[in-house]
């Protein structure tokens, strides 16, 4: 009888090896794999699909993710692998892998089975990680409540987004901008008011920081020049000018206009040795324009603030200054003034011209030798072109169902900043348009997941 039970099991082991020995027991094929370059931050999905290739159900089944350079873990929602798999059954086992610091990362997988034995290491995955080149900030429409604001990178115009998290706060976001290794975002924050600035030197970890004496800022313009950073809007308790100033966008102190009228403040840019600060009196119902030497010495200029125009919008480029805004009376017309010294300033013409033009949706920049501005009026958004900044003609471009808020000039691109319409609904999400001509635009990034959402600006770490 032990002699039968020697000679069984031999016979058994011999059967189980020829039915077996032409397949893995439990083969892995990839579904997702790293792309060849990443962005330090970004969220990438790695998915495999297992598959049970014997007759007798596989126990004890366990993926083990590790990384280098990377966090890498198990996505509990995609995943459908269990500790069991049944006979010739498959299931999905999928992670999450985001890069945590610039170079080369890896995601390595180890794959076991039954109780004993059965130990794969599948090939590791690599991928080159880059420090993030682009922001983009997106909140909601409403600029009277600080919140849903959300932050997305990318290494290249051209690859993929990805959102990155900046603070558990209430906040949103309205200006974002780079310089000297540094970027700052601002705008908003109901959870800690005074905390509507935050900072960071590699577009990833964030550092919230305080402005100085103000009750419930919303900063809505920010700019750097001569070695300081100015960051500007209203302080909505008292609907009052802001104006904070920093040397190293880490302390911040705050300037005083030399007036108690009601002043919103929209748009700052340094140029030409000069400061230039624009938008509306809502005390006088005139225009708010305000130039500066050192950002802490404000001059009123009496001559532009005599103006019924509020004025949203202000650049330099080719020797020029540019202030972009709307008048208070009918027929309401969209205004450009231009001066040489922003000391005397001239109306340009814009032919046709615009009437009531819609001033949360417009912008102003100079790039390649020429002026764009886009404006909202009524459904359909205009854009403007000038190359000697005293007129302005209208321009054509292949974007429809798109509200553009901002247009700027980085790295080469004229980009478009705002919201397109969701197909098939009536709801809007945040999206970016990039051209090199200012005529042929192709969406460089959107979100369906934000509906309501709108793209309030890009900078580009250059």
């Amino acid at each position: 009888m032990k002699k039968c039970n020697v000679i069984c099991f031999v016979l058994l082991c011999a059967v189980s090896n020829m039915l077996f020995a032409a397949t893995d027991p439990v083969s892995v094929t990839t579904l997702t794999s790293l792309p060849a370059t990443t962005d330090v931050g970004g969220n990438y999905p790695i998915k495999y699909q297992l598959t049970n290739n014997l007759p007798i159900t596989v126990t004890n089944l366990t993926m083990t993710p590790s990384a280098t350079n990377a966090t890498y873990v198990v996505d509990d929602t995609n995943t459908t692998c269990s500790n069991n798999l049944g006979a010739y059954q498959s299931c999905i086992w999928a992670g999450t892998f985001s890069p945590t610091a610039a170079g080369s990362a890896s995601a390595a997988m180890q794959l076991k089975f039954f109780s004993v034995g059965n130990v794969y290491n599948l090939p590791a995955q690599t991928t080159t990680a880059e420090n993030a080149t682009w922001l983009a900030i997106v909140t909601d429409n409403n600029l009277n409540e600080a919140d849903n604001g959300v932050v997305y990178a990318s290494a290249s115009l051209t690859q993929p987004w990805h959102e990155q998290s900046v603070t558990s706060d209430n906040a949103m976001f309205t200006a974002v901008d780079y310089h000297n290794g540094l970027w700052v975002l601002a705008g908003g924050n109901t959870t800690n008011p005074a905390y509507a600035i935050f900072t960071s030197t590699d577009a990833t970890h964030w550092t919230a920081r305080a402005l100085g004496s103000v009750t419930t800022p919303v900063i809505l313009s920010i700019a750097y020049g001569n070695g300081k950073w100015v960051a500007l809007g209203i302080d909505a308790d008292e609907y009052t000018a802001l104006i904070e100033e920093s040397n190293d966008g880490v302390a911040w102190t705050r300037i005083t206009l030399p007036t108690s009228d009601k002043i919103t403040l929209l748009s700052v840019y340094y140029a030409a040795n000069k400061w230039v600060a624009v938008g509306s009196n809502n005390t006088t119902g005139k225009a708010a324009f305000y130039t500066s030497i050192d950002a802490e010495t404000s001059t009123l200029d009496t001559s532009m603030s005599n103006l019924l125009v509020q004025f949203f919008a202000v650049t330099y480029g080719n020797n020029h200054w540019v202030a972009l805004g709307k008048e208070y009376s009918s027929p309401n017309n969209l205004v450009i003034y231009t001066s040489s010294d922003a000391i005397t300033w001239q109306p340009a013409n814009i032919n046709p011209s615009i009437g009531n033009p819609d001033d949360i949706y417009s912008g102003l920049a100079y790039g390649n030798n020429e002026w764009r501005f886009v404006v909202g009026a009524g459904d359909v958004p205009l854009m403007y072109k000038s190359v000697d900044v005293d007129h302005w003609s209208p321009q054509t471009w292949n974007i429809e169902n798109f509200a553009a808020l901002q247009i700027k000039y980085l790295d080469g691109y004229w980009l478009l900043v705002g919201a397109a319409l969701l197909p098939g609904t009536e709801l809007v999400i945040p999206a970016l348009y990039m051209s090199t001509d200012g005529s042929t635009w192709t969406k460089s990034f959107s979100d369906a997941n934000k509906p309501g959402g709108y793209l309030f600006g890009v900078a580009h770490s250059s």
